[in-house]
């Protein structure tokens, strides 16, 4: 009777625990889907929307030259029932978004069969809440439907070929091929994503047959997809269309120049981390700074301003170190730690000697690694700020792969980490409503 009166305690502080977690989420999300999603201005980069076209007057070649290609046609689709481009192109964040939550709670749920419900609650609220957080679901840009495209590649190659340990069926290597391929074409920065995936699993699996046959052939796919979508461009103008951010050669600047000056502007204190330059700004301040000299690329940069180059890079890695635990809590580096450590925790039964353990943490491995790598890769080229929507796509898939990853944990580990991560969560909130306000 005891001890079921003490679980009987630990539970009803977990649901009351759970459900201000569930409070403060909502009210932040719906909070900035009014302030986002339903906004009558512009968020950020929502330039898409003035490159939406009649969908009624479809021509390959104008949907083939558009930038963003993927996007935008769905976006068009949409704006032909909504007539409205700007909540067009945000719907097609939100859609995607939706699915990514809906299909997934499903494949936790399905493989949380046999755990307790309120940790399958709690497991689950806090995935839906890492989707939501970071807000892009409500932005009108391509970036939530590039990662959406790439998180559904990445599954089905562990699902299908376990992380390529295995043969893919044609089948498999022409829709994976095609999602990456759509992906790339939607953001190009989905290749960076995908370089360290595929040296995650090099790294190991080792170089073997199967390996460069499954690579090579999604590596194909992908080729195909993009030539099928840019086949305008390549028959006009000999070249792919690429969602690439740039600045016109006449103008005299580049967008490293950009990022260089906003990043050395930041470390001195004179600008923002929240403010950013326009192209103008960087020309008028090269005009009357011209004894100063400035790198081309990120590898002068490294060399010239070795010291301002290594703070940069930390301040950005710590960002996205922090902000995946922000999103993830205390469970993120709790399954990291469990999976890299070789003696295992026994305070409270933690691990679950299970067949298919050891095949779960060689898939977070990769993960993991992935996510570390795509991490300072894009420390490394952001210069300025890193942007976490750019890691979006591996933290999905880490995200449920970890979540999945709690059922070999003891239950009262489990109730302990979830309620330390809703905790924090609260705090956090708390924190970030006292700083800008609660409206």
């Amino acid at each position: 009777m005891k001890s079921n009166s003490i679980w009987l305690t630990g539970s009803i502080r977990l649901w009351i625990i759970l459900a201000l977690f569930l409070c403060v989420n909502i009210f932040y999300h719906f909070t900035s889907m009014d302030k986002i999603f339903f906004n009558l201005s512009d968020n950020g980069d929502e330039f898409y929307q003035n490159h939406v076209y009649d969908i009624g007057y479809f021509d390959l070649a104008v949907m083939s030259s558009s930038r963003s290609q993927p996007f935008l046609f769905v976006s068009s689709l949409i704006d032909s029932l909504l007539d409205n481009p700007r909540f067009s192109t945000r719907l097609v964040s939100l859609i995607s978004g939706l699915f990514v939550i809906v299909y997934f709670v499903k494949v936790i749920v399905r493989r949380s069969r046999n755990t307790n419900l309120i940790l399958a609650i709690c497991g689950l609220s806090i995935f839906v809440s890492s989707v939501v957080i970071t807000n892009q679901i409500f932005i009108g840009t391509p970036d939530f439907l590039a990662s959406t495209l790439l998180v559904f590649g990445i599954y089905l190659i562990i699902e299908k070929s376990n992380s390529l340990c295995h043969k893919l069926s044609i089948k498999w290597i022409l829709i994976v091929g095609f999602l990456f391929g759509l992906s790339v074409a939607t953001r190009p920065t989905m290749i960076l994503v995908l370089f360290c995936l595929v040296l995650s699993i090099i790294l190991f699996l080792g170089i073997n047959q199967i390996v460069i046959k499954n690579v090579s052939s999604i590596l194909l796919g992908v080729i195909v997809t993009l030539t099928i979508i840019n086949l305008a461009p390549i028959l006009t103008e000999n070249k792919i269309i690429l969602d690439v951010k740039s600045i016109p050669q006449e103008f005299g600047v580049t967008w490293f120049d950009r990022n260089y000056l906003m990043a050395k502007m930041w470390d001195e204190g004179t600008l923002s981390n929240k403010i950013w330059l326009s192209t103008q700004d960087v020309i008028d301040f090269r005009k009357n700074n011209p004894h100063i000299d400035y790198p081309s690329n990120q590898v002068e940069f490294m060399i010239n301003d070795t010291s301002l180059f290594l703070r940069q890079m930390f301040r950005m890695f710590t960002m996205g170190i922090y902000s995946s635990i922000r999103y993830l809590y205390f469970v993120l580096p709790i399954v990291c730690l469990s999976v890299l450590l070789s003696k295992r925790l026994t305070a409270y039964g933690i691990i679950e000697e299970n067949p298919g353990r050891l095949r779960h943490e060689r898939t977070l491995k990769i993960l993991f690694l992935t996510f570390i790598m795509s991490l300072l890769c894009f420390s490394f080229l952001a210069v300025k700020l890193l942007e976490f929507r750019w890691l979006i796509p591996i933290f999905i898939v880490l995200s449920i792969y970890s979540i999945n990853y709690l059922r070999f944990f003891s239950e009262r580990f489990q109730r302990l980490l979830f309620e330390l991560s809703f905790l924090l969560s609260i705090i956090l909130y708390a924190r970030f409503f006292f700083i800008n306000g609660i409206a």
